[in-house]
């Protein structure tokens, strides 16, 4: 997440460990409901009334998609890595692009937004949007984690969704 191993070896070297199942997914996106922050909460009708918003995330679509679906994400407006199953458990889909280093990048690029381009993350592959010409600013989300590699590289820093909104409002 700081930026110091390629995407793709590090996400499959993170597979290897854990054996993923069906009850892991389950188990996972129940615990994920239950950390939803509460300035994400209270600003869903600012994703539902959005027709810009987009998800382009490292994590699994298996994952991603019950919890966007609470708050309002649009299924079409999310980008991200996806399992194989494999027998009885899970694996990465080496052919997902999101897998690839600098897919996100690559997603952003495909999507050609027009407009004031804003990334909102906490990792260096969020940073990379806006590295390489495909966002105008680059936000650092810290209100889970903060990463001081990746926050010093950002236009702006917050750890509240609200305070975010606020910050896109006055631009």
């Amino acid at each position: 997440m700081d930026g110091n191993v390629s995407f793709n070896q590090a996400l499959n070297d993170r597979l290897k460990i854990l054996n993923i199942s069906y009850q892991n997914i389950l188990d996972g996106i129940e615990s994920i409901k239950n950390k939803i922050t509460t300035t994400f909460l209270e600003n869903s009708h600012f994703i539902n009334n959005n027709n810009n918003i987009y998800i382009v995330s490292g994590g699994f679509i298996e994952f991603i998609k019950p919890i966007a679906n609470i708050l309002g994400f649009k299924s079409n407006h999310i980008f991200s890595n996806s399992f194989i199953k494999n027998g009885d458990s899970y694996e990465l889909d080496n052919e997902n692009i999101m897998a690839q280093d600098k897919g996100k990048v690559e997603v952003v690029k495909r999507l050609g937004l027009e407009g004031l381009i804003i990334v909102i993350g906490d990792g260096y592959t969020d940073y990379e949007i806006k590295k390489y010409g495909y966002a105008d600013l680059f936000i650092a989300y810290t209100e889970h984690v903060n990463r001081t590699k990746v926050s010093k590289l950002a236009d702006y820093t917050s750890n509240s969704f609200t305070d975010i909104i606020e910050y896109i409002n006055n631009l």
